[in-house]
């Protein structure tokens, strides 16, 4: 992937974590230095540890995207990882921002293997909660 892609990727993954409203040490930790955190559902606000970092770098790579935000949720059976990212597809950046605005976004769902699921998703305390 091209670096001014990278950048614009990045950029718009900035403006998505707004119209989140993630809270604001948040957005500038990953604008300036491309940490990322991980939303525990009902739970903390933490950075991704680096097993987490790597299946966020192999993911990107794999499908060329950006990767801005983690929903992390924990059940009896498994861990749950629900990827927030920007598609390379600058064309459906737009649609992609109003469907967020309405609370809905496709993600990526990480368990054993990978799938795509749509979930709706919503803020409560600055961080984002999955819908179920």
């Amino acid at each position: 992937m091209e670096l001014e892609n990278i950048i614009k990727m990045k950029q718009e993954s900035i403006e998505r974590m707004k119209i989140l409203k993630l809270k604001q040490d948040v957005i500038e930790d990953f604008s300036k230095e491309d940490i990322i955190y991980i939303s525990e559902v009902q739970g903390d606000l933490l950075k991704a540890n680096d097993e987490q970092l790597q299946l966020i770098k192999q993911f990107e790579l794999k499908k060329n995207v950006k990767v801005y935000h983690i929903i992390h949720q924990e059940t009896e059976s498994r861990d749950i990882l629900f990827f927030l990212y920007v598609s390379e597809k600058e064309q459906d950046w737009k649609d992609e921002r109003r469907d967020l605005t309405l609370g809905f976004d496709c993600v990526i769902v990480l368990k054993k293997e990978t799938e795509i699921k749509e979930i709706g998703i919503k803020i409560k305390d600055g961080k984002v909660n999955v819908v179920v």
